[in-house]
């Protein structure tokens, strides 16, 4: 159980300071403040821990079980957690989801989006690199 807590929390760590590092809106890339980053890192690092802690640890508990291994199950299932999060999130704040043409610019899918998926699915390979490739591994041993 520690292997996996700490994998848990390396990985969410890693995916609030990604999402941190990378300025939204793009056109505010020429002021990069360091303090900002580590705030928002912080801030994120306990929203991400909470709110996607149920998907994710269903989806270990999963890997856990049935001994994947594999580090694509593992992008795979933080691609879909970050994709979901990211649509719920413009459901929310951005008046729904509305993906015409006139409209796509305006609210900024890429900008929004982009960020917040790329992170969430990098950050599955430091999950891996820590916990998910010995998933399983206490069954073997019995």
């Amino acid at each position: 159980m520690g292997r996996i807590l700490k994998g848990y929390s390396l990985m969410i760590l890693a995916a609030a300071a990604l999402r941190a590092a990378i300025p939204y809106p793009a056109s505010s890339w020429g002021s990069y403040n360091i303090f900002g980053v580590v705030f928002q890192t912080i801030v994120l690092f306990f929203m991400y821990y909470f709110v996607a802690a149920i998907p994710i640890f269903s989806a270990i508990a999963l890997a856990e079980w049935l001994t994947i291994r594999s580090k694509y199950y593992y992008l795979a299932v933080n691609l879909v957690v970050s994709l979901f999060f990211t649509m719920w999130f413009f459901a929310s704040f951005k008046n729904g989801i509305n993906f015409s043409p006139a409209n796509f610019n305006n609210f900024g899918y890429i900008e929004g989006g982009l960020p917040i998926v790329s992170s969430g699915t990098l950050s599955a390979l430091f999950y891996w690199f820590i916990s998910g490739r010995y998933a399983g591994g206490q069954w073997q041993k019995l």
